[in-house]
């Protein structure tokens, strides 16, 4: 089902660290990356009938998670419908750390909730194992029913192999303070749809008394993705961090330097950075900014409407929009997922692909992101009455799907992911010309793709 929302949208009311992957990153240096394993999947999926059938004799699926949902009742309905495996759910601290270290100890849990731009990496280390056989072996699961940009994150091209199974993905939206734009004679109901009305917006909507800056029309970098978040104008004129073939960087260019100057540009129109920098201060969440109306337009996760805002702010009324595009620009939106991987030292890997197929099922993973307010993995789903449940907010979220990406997924993107946008505070502060930061930042990726390849 396709949905059909218009950009325009309406007023609602709301009632992985350098360590991680330091190992593999300097076996790449030394040109020691690991050959792909054999695939430990079987010719044909599990069955649940093939697993021990009494209770004494269930196997536990050990599965680290980051935290963020209970997955008890999922486990007992798991082991209800699996007869001979149950799950064991673990909400680890600093889990990717020791993921990587588990499994050089040899002793790493059956799955772990992963990031996808690290996906590839533990896959290609012998960290994680392909899940190319079990997909292709599945009666349930098909990499075709899933969001393309998810799957695009989960498999290594120049092997073919996939190595993460997608649960949770999210997206963001611009919600737009809707006291601030009646204060300045907008309508939160007829949001910016290009850079140019953005522009108008806000500095319509920053307010100054005296020499400092009590609103911040739009702080670009204070949402979701951080200063990662100059990645969405940039792709959004057409630009690539990395080349199709994950060898060159691809910042240093008229496009970048066209992104940069518009964020700078924006950023001086509240007053510049420094000023920006203090009205944030230390310790306060951006989303309590935003209720307290110190900012008017803030780029962040979807799911801040039925979770920060309606527990924080039940009475803030706001605007919400996808992020406006320049003229002959691509409509982009930044989205993260909570992705499966399993150990290639599973003890139980036959269990563990019982318990990704149970989650990735339509029934349940409908269920889960109803509950959790995330977007189902497949289209169909998402487009489907039970999940979009006649909510415009909804509807434009799975309208965004399609154009969802995210940090670099191929080797290398767990660092580019920090380097890629270090030079954003001097840039935008003026410390440092435009050009050098972009050069700085192509040559710092650079280094890693050829450590790497």
């Amino acid at each position: 089902m396709q949905a059909t929302t218009t950009r325009r949208r309406f007023l609602t009311t709301a009632a992985l660290g350098a360590s991680v992957f330091g190992s593999s990153v300097f076996l790449a240096a030394c040109g020691q990356v690991a050959a792909t394993p054999s695939e430990q999947a079987p010719s044909e999926a599990p069955q649940a009938e093939d697993a021990p059938a009494s209770s004494e004799e269930a196997q536990a699926v050990v599965f680290w998670h980051r935290g963020s949902y209970p997955y008890e009742q999922y486990g007992d309905e798991f082991a209800e419908t699996n007869p001979g495996y149950t799950i064991a759910p673990d909400a680890v601290s600093g889990r990717l750390d020791k993921y990587v270290a588990a499994a050089a100890a040899g002793t790493p849990p059956d799955i772990c909730d992963v990031t996808p731009f690290g996906v590839q990496e533990l896959g290609v280390t012998e960290v994680s194992q392909p899940l190319t056989s079990y997909f292709k072996a599945s009666a349930t699961l098909n990499p075709e029913d899933i969001w393309a940009s998810l799957m695009n994150d989960m498999t290594h091209k120049p092997n073919g192999h996939i190595y993460g199974s997608p649960l949770a993905p999210d997206l963001r939206v611009i919600f737009i303070h809707a006291n601030a734009y009646l204060e300045a004679g907008l309508d939160p109901e007829n949001p910016p749809q290009t850079w140019d009305n953005l522009e108008d917006a806000t500095i319509r909507t920053t307010k100054v008394e005296g020499q400092d800056l009590t609103r911040a029309g739009f702080p670009a970098f204070w949402g979701s993705g951080g200063t990662n978040l100059w990645l969405m104008p940039f792709w959004q004129l057409g630009g690539e961090v990395v080349s199709d073939d994950g060898r060159t960087a691809t910042l240093d260019n008229e496009l970048g330097l066209q992104t940069l100057s518009w964020l700078k540009n924006v950023h001086d129109l509240q007053g510049g950075w420094d000023a920006i920098a203090t009205l944030r201060g230390e310790g306060v969440a951006s989303t309590q900014h935003f209720a307290d109306g110190r900012v008017t337009h803030l780029f962040a996760t979807f799911t801040n409407r039925n979770g920060w805002f309606q527990t924080n702010a039940p009475d803030l009324q706001y605007g919400y929009s996808p992020w406006p595009l320049p003229e002959g620009g691509r409509d982009v939106n930044y989205g993260g997922c909570h992705t499966l991987t399993m150990a290639t030292l599973a003890n139980n890997p036959e269990g563990a692909w019982a318990w990704i197929e149970f989650m990735a099922a339509d029934d349940v993973n409908l269920r889960f992101s109803n509950q959790y307010d995330r977007v189902p993995i497949s289209p169909a789903v998402a487009g489907s009455d039970g999940y979009l449940q006649g909510d415009a907010f909804r509807e434009l979220i799975v309208a965004q799907m399609p154009h969802r990406k995210f940090n670099y997924p191929g080797l290398g993107g767990s660092e580019i992911r920090r380097v890629q946008s270090a030079f954003i505070p001097d840039a935008m502060a003026g410390t440092i010309t435009l050009p050098e930061a972009l050069t700085q930042a192509n040559t710092n990726v650079q280094q890693v793709l050829d450590a790497w390849v």
